[in-house]
């Protein structure tokens, strides 16, 4: 009697480790970024703002985060990207702050905005950055011609301009989605909690399939939250192909230890 209740149990925790994740999967949805503007133009040492919605295009709102792809190319080049109210649930507003080193060259810049998450847009959205370096002039150069007694001349004044060529920054075709910014510290104290209470039934338990279901059940649990947190943090799918590896050998495991329960009973 007590190994069908221990497998009942095992049964419940499994159906509810699947649906948590395939619960998450149905909201899954699409959504589109506006902005209010699409050029500006800031000086050296200076910064703009532009303000953005995220708008819901399709699905059901989930959390979804805005994010700048090309951000490391832009630190490069002087150019830094704050977005305030980055994370929400479609639609959502805020404002992105475009800081401009007074190192940085002149030129014409990309930000790429893209959202990430379980509304993901469907399309980039470039924002225009013209970057203007201060002008200076040189001082007029004078030149004076010897004058004869029946000849004067004017001394000629010389502007030297310099021109700058604006250089474009091209946004490459595809990105690979950065983890947005949640703190990973819940999923490793959440991982550490069941690997305790892991441990502390395995030393509890006697009989090997009891283990075996045991270990099965938590590499079961480590891998829906491995999975979720790769889901919800921007679509991480180093994360959620490693929940999805976890919870299948944990499943096996729990099998295995089930069947092996079930055989020592019938003797």
């Amino acid at each position: 009697m007590t190994g069908n209740k221990l497998t009942y149990g095992c049964m419940a925790l499994f159906v509810l480790a699947l649906l948590v994740p395939i619960a998450s999967a149905v909201g899954y949805g699409t959504s589109s970024i506006a902005l209010s503007a699409n050029n500006v133009t800031v000086n050296v040492g200076s910064s703009a703002k532009v303000n953005y919605t995220v708008n819901l295009a399709s699905g059901s709102t989930w959390g979804t985060t805005l994010m700048v792809l090309n951000q490391s190319q832009l630190s490069s080049q002087g150019i830094t990207v704050t977005i305030s109210n980055q994370m929400g649930e479609p639609p959502f507003s805020g404002t992105a702050t475009i800081g401009v080193a007074a190192s940085a060259s002149s030129g014409v810049h990309q930000v790429a905005f893209a959202a990430t998450g379980d509304d993901p847009s469907t399309n980039n959205t470039v924002l225009r950055v013209e970057v203007l370096q201060a002008t200076t002039t040189t001082p007029q150069a004078s030149t004076t011609m010897p004058q004869s007694s029946n000849q004067a001349s004017n001394g000629t004044s010389t502007i030297i301009q310099t021109s700058t060529v604006a250089s474009t920054s091209t946004v490459p075709g595809t990105y690979k989605y950065p983890p947005s910014n949640y703190d990973g510290t819940i999923l490793l104290v959440l991982v550490a909690i069941i690997a305790i209470i892991t441990a502390y039934l395995i030393m509890r338990s006697e009989m090997m399939s009891t283990k075996l279901i045991i270990i099965g059940i938590a590499l079961i649990l480590v891998g829906t939250a491995v999975w979720l947190y790769g889901d919800y943090s921007g679509g991480l799918y180093a994360y959620i192909w490693s929940g999805v590896a976890a919870i299948l050998i944990g499943t096996v495991v729990w099998i295995i230890g089930d069947y092996r329960m079930m055989a020592a009973h019938k003797k």
